[in-house]
Formats: structure tokens, sequence, C-alpha cells
């Protein structure tokens, strides 16, 4: 339970790289479906 409670801990450092690149990494996989949309 305690690891449930550090997910919503927002006192801890943010890794900003690895934010970025999760973000993108599903921007891309997001491409082909949306064009598969349209």
């Amino acid at each position: 339970m305690q690891k449930v409670i550090n997910l919503f801990d927002f006192k801890q450092k943010i890794n900003y790289k690895n934010e970025i690149l999760a973000g993108l990494a599903v921007a891309m996989t997001m491409i082909p479906e949306s064009l598969s949309f349209a």
C-alpha cells in the first residue's frame, strides 16, 4: 500500500528527460491510429 501512496507524492524530484521521452513514445504510437481513423 505504501507504493501506491508514493505514486501520488508530488514532493519527489521530477525527471523531465524520462517524462518527455514517455510523452514522445505515446505520441508516436498514436500517429498510426489517428491516421487510420482519418
